[in-house]
């Protein structure tokens, strides 16, 4: 590694992107050694899973490999330092995403140029219908528990060079079940780093942070790290992208991979696949992805299907507004 770097130095016109890449392998080097470590024989329970849910269904089709594409506004989600590319425009999301076991999750944002860069707003929230209250003597008690989880954010990019930017994300995290509640806040930071003009790298930390216990049972947040690359071939309108992600409290390990086609200007098409080091004939969907966009005038319609092995199946809808 440390040979490959410094064989880099001195190559004018790409040597900067070659020591950014260099880092950028070390890094997911690391995360495939901490993988590798066992901590206690087991993983680690970490809290407010619905952070870990995704947002918009252009990325999730795209096996969720987004952090070095991130170019609209699903970045306040996946890599806020993304949002940094969005320059001209005012865009809009609405995301709607249909679970198994009668899980919702809904995701809105908005983000918007200002002087320095690009600022975002987002809320994230989900809830399970038709969980029954049961006392333990009589059994039903006769209503419905409510559950459910939102997490209210506010983000920024802007490039602190002409090939490298910076973002933020400060995120409220609320959680419900039934009578008792729990609270927290976190930050997820990112870069985007232009290699090239057609390549990107990416890298960010989501849900730094902390939330309080329901009643005395407290768990940590997903505390994850992504680092990604992604190229485009502009003549074909060919996007492909990777992710490496490691769940730092999660103690897991796992590569997401996508592709965007847009053969036309007004359709594109999408397929991806998240492999977390596991294969047999049961679960062999079980991380596959597919989608498709449709566009009309200013406004993005995206459509994402995922299986979950041979039985469930999830479907995602997502609209994007530029003004």
């Amino acid at each position: 590694m440390l040979r490959n770097f410094y064989f880099c130095r001195g190559r004018s016109p790409n040597d900067q992107a070659c020591k950014i890449f260099a880092v950028f392998v070390s890094i997911v080097s690391i995360f495939a050694g901490l993988a590798c470590v066992p901590a206690d024989g087991a993983l680690k329970a970490t809290g407010a899973g619905f952070l870990k849910m995704g947002a918009g269904a252009r990325a999730v089709a795209m096996g969720e490999a987004f952090s070095a594409v991130a170019d609209d506004v699903t970045a306040i989600y996946w890599n806020p330092a993304g949002l940094a590319l969005v320059k001209n425009e005012t865009q809009i999301i609405a995301s709607h995403l249909e679970h198994i076991q009668s899980v919702h999750h809904e995701f809105i944002g908005l983000c918007k140029p200002v002087p320095g860069g690009t600022a975002g707003f987002s809320a994230t929230y989900m809830w399970v219908e038709g969980i029954e209250a049961r006392n333990p003597n009589s059994g039903y008690a006769g209503r419905s528990v409510p559950v459910w989880d939102a997490a209210p954010a506010l983000s920024f990019g802007g490039f602190l060079r002409s090939r490298l930017a910076a973002g933020l994300t400060l995120k409220a995290i609320g959680q419900c079940i039934d009578d008792k509640m729990a609270w927290g806040g976190a930050l997820d930071a990112g870069i985007l780093y232009r290699a090239g003009r057609s390549t990107r790298l990416g890298f960010v930390l989501q849900n730094l942070g902390y939330e309080s216990a329901f009643i005395s049972e407290s768990a940590p947040l997903p505390l994850t790290a992504r680092a990604g690359i992604s190229h485009k071939w502009k003549p074909q309108n060919l996007l492909v992208a990777c992710d490496t992600v490691y769940g730092i409290n999660d103690q897991a390990l796992w590569v997401g991979a996508g592709a965007e086609y847009r053969p036309w200007p007004a359709m594109a098409f999408r397929a991806g696949y998240k492999y977390n080091g596991t294969f047999s004939s049961v679960d062999l969907m079980n991380g596959a992805s597919c989608g498709i966009n449709v566009r009309i005038f200013s406004t993005d319609i995206d459509y994402a299907f995922v299986p979950f092995g041979l039985t469930f199946q999830t479907h995602r809808m997502s609209v994007i507004m530029h003004f």
